[in-house]
């Protein structure tokens, strides 16, 4: 025991990163006040969970959204105040433990997605569905769809296209209580008043297992800066094939 604590002293003095009077750690809200126990199990033990103690409840919440490219729903969303974290993945589809091939080839019933967590104290989930609506056409057909991504303008190819392609790249929220799954019915029904006699094709579906991506896609953007000025299809969020 007493060697597991001098384990977790060495994480405190050398691992975390120094605080003035208050800071945000993996998320979380840690302050000068904690001992280093207290450190360790909010900032490192629990950062994903709710903690009662010095700040009273804290707790994150977590949404899911997709709207194309992986790469550039991800990079739209992490900039944004109370937004602490963010991955990229698989989701809404049968096969488990996907591989960006077999998603991007639409067989694994799965969309590119990313999963959001944020501090609903800072921003709320409204004001993440507005983003999520502003960075893609969710009036865009499959069909539209392969033609934007591709390039594609020939009738007959786009008519003989199998009905999985371009699945990957749908508009979907994965709503994970019925609070947000309200909002965003609510959300989409207001974009459908603005939405210029189209329809909002959207899903909205429960949310199941995300399969983190892999890790050359998580913040592409940041690992990749000079790609994120580049853009070669239609599809706002789709800046990079």
């Amino acid at each position: 025991m007493t060697t597991f604590l001098h384990y977790l002293q060495d994480i405190y003095n050398n691992l975390l990163p120094p605080i003035n009077d208050n800071a945000i750690i993996n998320g979380l809200f840690c302050n000068k006040a904690m001992d280093f126990k207290d450190r360790i199990c909010l900032c490192i033990i629990l950062p994903w969970t709710e903690y009662k103690g010095h700040s009273g409840i804290f707790k994150m919440e977590i949404a899911t959204f997709a709207a194309g490219c992986f790469w550039g729903v991800e990079d739209a969303f992490r900039n944004i105040s109370g937004v602490v974290g963010t991955r990229v993945g698989y989701t809404g589809g049968h096969k488990q433990d996907p591989g960006y091939v077999e998603v991007l080839a639409g067989k694994t019933g799965h969309a590119e997605a990313v999963e959001i967590k944020f501090d609903p104290s800072i921003v709320s989930y409204n004001e993440l569905l507005s983003v999520f609506w502003d960075i893609h056409d969710p009036t865009l057909t499959r069909t539209e769809l392969i033609k934007d991504m591709w390039g594609i303008d020939d009738p007959q190819i786009l008519e003989n296209t199998p009905k999985y392609a371009g699945s990957h790249y749908r508009s979907s929220i994965f709503y994970h209580n019925e609070k947000q799954r309200i909002e965003a019915l609510g959300s989409m029904a207001q974009m459908q008043g603005s939405a210029a006699g189209k329809t909002i094709l959207t899903e909205i579906i429960p949310a199941t297992h995300f399969y983190q991506a892999e890790d050359e896609h998580q913040q592409y953007f940041e690992k990749n800066a000079d790609k994120r000025q580049k853009k070669v299809c239609n599809i706002k969020s789709c800046l990079v094939k």
